[in-house]
């Protein structure tokens, strides 16, 4: 019986983080400025998938017809998203269509990325509050909730936190099939669907094998087979039904072919394969929140000795260890902040929270403090992260933390202040609109001309304006975003002059500048 009740409690507190994480979301998904792979993610579906779906029954299995929707090589070859796998644009295109009438298109295929993340943070709470206690669930699921690049990125309709999601359900579905047996065979479809959101979850089979034999021996087999329900569910992808096994190939070198982007690096300008194998450990210390660090810090440094009698926590580790070793090993490209390691930070967060119950139960024997105040004190800190989500609006993805001296103390390490041009959001827009005189050329810069376009599917801008693109052709006037890593001389000059008709910021620094060039 108390079991059931402790059940029962443990659902409903995973339902109100939910709808709390979710409510948040939705109240803010308009605000971010359109970012650098949106475009593409949002008109996959609507473009090939669905019509694709809607020619079952005639010649949908034809080759030339699975090739024309499914691969990037075939008659959609401007459409980077079809390099991808198709779940998670399948997800954003499903949400989009059912809101977007209500919602607008933006915010619509936004919200799948929202409801995503919503409830990645109560899987963390209901995985640590069945190996530790409720309150370090619920640190855990803050931890994950409040970090603001985190919350910048659940508001995008983008990949990342699909698969970060999908990753972290995996290994926590599998590690407790060993005491669950009846989720063994949901594992392995989740693995599958994490395969068919992105390439970059290929580590995440061999891990899980390899956990599995080293801690629990012949009692591995009968999990370990389940995983390859994966198959079935990768398969789904058309795709593959055509030249599989050089579809495969390209699915597996996927994660190598990456754009040459440059990156903004402590005043330089560095090619993103270059970019040095410290670049995301800086980045993990001066952009997530001190409490997850110093909770993560306790948790290893008190829990280390135990480990190997503790497979559950070795599984976080490691998992969180092989994305951090991957995205640091030589050539392997860097570059966007954190956004090409998110996987790590469910189990950061996981592994967070009970270390800060631990810290603050140390200090309570110390100081002989009574449990109110620690709940209080969880109270108090989730209301200052809060507040802090509430000043770096809407620009989280720009956010950094006290070591870095906060957003003005990294713009004078010489780091990237905003890179995926979140930073041209709605204000800049307006103030474009209501001000530029009748047929302007406007320019953008550094954006892709895949983004100016969907500006102009979605009627951003007023249509007598002319978009266009800024190093091909004249423009009249420019909105210049910060992303430094990209500026060439001209860029960089112009961003110097204090003659921009308007400016957006957060705490006195600069994100983005509209200029009027003929002047």
């Amino acid at each position: 019986m108390q079991e059931h009740v402790t059940a029962k409690r443990k659902a409903h507190i995973a339902a109100g983080l939910f709808g709390l994480v979710f409510v948040m979301l939705f109240a803010t998904l308009h605000s971010p400025g359109l970012t650098w792979d949106e475009p593409a993610y949002l008109t996959t579906a609507d473009l090939f998938y669905f019509p694709w779906l809607q020619r079952i029954g005639t010649d949908a299995t034809q080759t030339n017809i699975l090739l024309k929707y499914w691969s990037p090589d075939g008659s959609a070859k401007q459409i980077s998203g079809l390099a991808h796998p198709p779940l998670g644009q399948l997800w954003i295109g499903i949400t989009r269509w059912l809101t977007g009438p209500l919602l607008g298109d933006l915010v619509a295929g936004r919200l799948a990325t929202a409801i995503v993340f919503a409830g990645l943070v109560s899987i963390v709470f209901l995985y640590i509050a069945d190996r530790h206690d409720e309150v370090s669930g619920i640190v855990s699921a803050l931890c994950l909730a409040l970090s603001p690049r985190l919350f910048g990125h659940a508001h995008l309709a983008a990949l990342d936190l699909h698969v970060t999601a999908l990753w972290f359900a995996s290994a926590v579905c599998f590690e407790e099939g060993f005491k669950r047996p009846k989720l063994q065979p949901v594992a392995g479809l989740l693995l599958g669907a994490s395969l068919l959101t992105k390439a970059t979850v290929l580590p995440l089979p061999f891990l899980l094998v390899g956990w599995a034999i080293l801690f629990h021996r012949e009692q591995a087999f009968r999990p370990c087979l389940f995983l390859l329900l994966a198959l079935p569910v990768f398969f789904l992808w058309p795709l593959m039904w055509v030249d599989t096994w050089q579809h495969l190939k390209a699915y597996a070198g996927s994660v190598q072919k990456r754009p040459q982007i440059s990156v903004f690096y402590f005043n330089r300008s560095i090619d993103c394969a270059n970019v040095p194998f410290h670049y995301p450990l800086v980045m993990l210390l001066l952009t997530n929140p001190l409490l997850v660090i110093a909770g993560f810090g306790y948790g290893i440094r008190n829990k280390l000795r135990a480990w190997k009698d503790d497979p559950g926590r070795m599984l976080l580790f490691g998992n969180l260890l092989a994305v951090f070793v991957i995205v640091s090993l030589p050539g392997i490209p860097r570059y966007d902040g954190v956004r090409l390691f998110l996987p790590l930070y469910p189990f950061l967060a996981a592994l967070a929270g009970p270390g800060l119950v631990a810290l603050w139960c140390a200090a309570e024997t110390r100081w002989n403090l009574s449990k109110k105040t620690a709940h209080l004190l969880i109270g108090i800190l989730a209301i200052i992260q809060l507040a802090w989500l509430a000043s770096i609006h809407p620009y989280y993805l720009s956010d950094y933390n006290l070591f870095s001296g906060c957003l003005p103390g990294a713009q004078r390490l010489g780091l990237e202040t905003t890179y995926w041009c979140d930073a041209l959001d709605q204000e800049v827009i307006n103030f474009v609109n209501e001000r530029a005189p009748r047929g302007t050329a406007v320019g953008i810069f550094p954006y892709p001309e895949l983004v100016s376009i969907a500006h102009r599917d979605l009627g951003s801008f007023r249509e007598d304006l002319q978009l266009v693109d800024y190093q091909k052709r004249p423009a009249d006037w420019l909105i210049l975003v910060h992303r430094r890593g990209m500026f060439d001389d001209r860029a960089e000059k112009l961003s110097q002059n204090k003659g921009a008709l308007f400016e957006r910021g957060k705490f006195g620094v600069t994100l983005c500048q509209v200029f009027e060039l003929t002047r």
